[in-house]
């Protein structure tokens, strides 16, 4: 029967070679320690990409966890500066690391639902589901061996012991194999979906495949080492050292997410406008070269993405002067989206050189925007432009803006959940 009331207890466990002046010089230097400095840097960073960047449940559990790790950092190595300063008698139990496991709970637990944010983007159905309640499910025993972790630091005045050590092997063991559960799920949601809606690896379904999925197997790998080591260390004559670097790993999990969502965002985002490129400044799906005479339009479709505006008066040419150089005005304008060449007479129509360049400056703005992720694009038609085909609604005496008919479905998979 522990007694919770007025008692000495040993704080040589828990503070080693620890002493400090005071409980606030015993907080700062508690820096030093990686764990402290890794949930403090790493909620920072979180918070910025959230704030500029990310948004949707994914990024608010992801802010969440990185809160919830950075309160159970300074909770836990608050206490330490607390025990281990001077003049400090361990007279009552440590009730503050009992109930900072709520805080680990939420920080940990985070990453087998990430993953499951993960999985609904394209698991439907009962399947779905199950895999779903049994993620909840695992949430229970990983609670239990985390506040019987708290139970012993708190009665203990010792944070890291054998049994502290072999609960949190079965702990982590928890998380592995609710990673583990998610990471075949995606695995083969994907893959299901790949075959019914696209056949390829471009686009979103590629970016998972060479981003989020390396992501998911590291994580996989980590958690299982890390449970295993624990186990292992605790029973045998094996040093606990060897865990260190899994378990800071481990500690820098939602950073690694959080950067994993960004570079998936970034890289639907390039690969979207990588394959619309050949269709800007065209009409319809596909690149054209439309050639305008005085004696009739001809519009001939090829894969050159120009658009040859050449247009002669011959009877108004008959009768005036000779044309001289200077009386030929050429424009050749260029930009990344396509190349457009623009040979006009002195008697031709002037607004088709503010419309073309108005045209290429609003493709340069799109193009210069500091934002990852925006409207892809919106192309203005010159309203006395002809439209040659049903892509655009507008009348030609109207101006119409094209939208890409591949951008329109376009989206970023759990990111927008």
């Amino acid at each position: 029967m522990v007694n919770f009331g007025k008692q000495t207890y040993d704080t040589t466990k828990i503070c080693g070679q620890k002493h400090y002046e005071n409980p606030i010089v015993g907080f700062f230097g508690e820096f030093q320690d990686s764990f402290l400095y890794t949930f403090v840097i790493q909620f920072v960073i979180v918070i910025l990409m959230h704030v500029n960047v990310g948004k949707g449940k994914y990024w608010r559990v992801l802010t969440i966890s990185s809160i919830a790790g950075l309160m159970g950092a300074i909770i836990e190595h608050g206490t330490l500066g607390y025990v281990c300063s001077e003049g400090h008698k361990g007279e009552y139990p440590l009730y503050s690391l009992m109930i900072n496991e709520i805080f680990w709970i939420i920080n940990e637990y985070s990453i087998p639902y990430l993953n499951l944010i993960k999985m609904e983007a394209f698991a439907k159905g009962r399947s779905g589901d199950i895999i779903k309640y049994v993620i909840y499910a695992l949430n229970i025993p990983f609670m239990v061996f985390r506040f019987m972790i708290g139970y012993e630091r708190m009665i203990r005045y010792d944070l890291n012991n054998k049994r502290t050590a072999v609960l949190h092997g079965y702990a982590f063991g928890v998380m592995a194999v609710a990673d583990i559960l998610c990471t075949f799920c995606i695995l083969y949601f994907v893959r299901k979906y790949n075959q019914q809606v696209v056949a390829g690896n471009s686009g979103i379904n590629g970016s998972i495949k060479h981003s989020s999925y390396t992501i998911l197997i590291i994580v996989d790998i980590v958690c299982s080492i890390l449970s295993i080591l624990m186990v292992i260390s605790s029973k045998f004559s094996i040093p606990g050292e060897i865990v260190v670097p899994f378990h800071c790993l481990k500690n820098s999990y939602v950073l690694v997410l959080a950067s994993d969502a960004i570079i998936f965002k970034y890289s639907v985002n390039i690969n979207s406008t990588n394959e619309s490129s050949g269709n800007y400044g065209n009409y319809g799906k596909t690149s054209g070269n439309y050639n305008k005479s005085g004696t009739g339009n001809n519009y001939a479709n090829n894969s050159n993405s120009n658009i040859n505006y050449n247009t002669y008066n011959s009877f108004k040419n008959s009768k005036n002067k000779p044309q001289t150089p200077k009386m030929n005005h050429i424009a050749d304008i260029s930009s990344n989206k396509g190349k457009y060449n623009y040979n006009s007479s002195p008697f031709n129509y002037v607004n088709y050189d503010n419309d073309i360049n108005s045209l290429i400056n609003d493709n340069a703005h799109m193009s210069n925007s500091r934002s990852i992720v925006k409207n892809y694009t919106n192309i203005k038609v010159p309203s006395n432009t002809f439209n040659p085909n049903t892509f655009y609604a507008n009348s030609p005496d109207s101006d119409s803006t094209y939208v890409h008919q591949d951008l329109k479905t376009q989206n970023f998979g759990f990111l927008n959940h």
